[in-house]
């Protein structure tokens, strides 16, 4: 069903974007027990790291009209991210365990830790649009 594959670039902006049509209503479907349930399932997958999981999500609960719609959000997101210019680089303060749990989590998520703070703080401080 779907024309653009779920990479693991996409993962994050993917999620984010689904939560957010999730909480419009009628969006997935008029049956509200339906759109309970998919929240949930999307909830257990937020910090996943395996786009296969996310795209069968979509496969499962996605109209084709829907996932077109997401294809095209996620085109748009990669072009965005092709020419984002970088973010500034800055310098933190923290304890030395902090920074290595950190750098764990980096290492296991094959990210930077600048990363790992973007995906797993995001949801939690009011900072508007990724």
């Amino acid at each position: 069903m779907a024309t653009v594959q779920i990479d693991k670039d996409d993962i994050f902006y993917a999620v984010q974007w689904l939560k957010v049509k999730l909480e419009e209503p009628d969006w997935l479907t008029d049956d509200f027990d339906k759109v309970l349930a998919a929240r949930k399932e999307l909830n257990k997958l937020k910090n996943t790291n395996k786009p296969d999981k996310l795209q069968e999500f979509c496969d499962n609960w996605l109209s084709e009209e829907q996932h077109a719609q997401l294809d095209k959000s996620l085109c748009i997101d990669r072009k965005r991210r092709e020419h984002k210019p970088k973010d500034k680089p800055v310098s933190v303060n923290m304890t030395e365990r902090a920074f290595m749990i950190l750098s764990r989590l980096a290492q296991q998520e094959s990210c930077t830790v600048s990363e790992v703070i973007e995906k797993y703080m995001f949801e939690h401080v009011n900072c508007g649009d990724h």
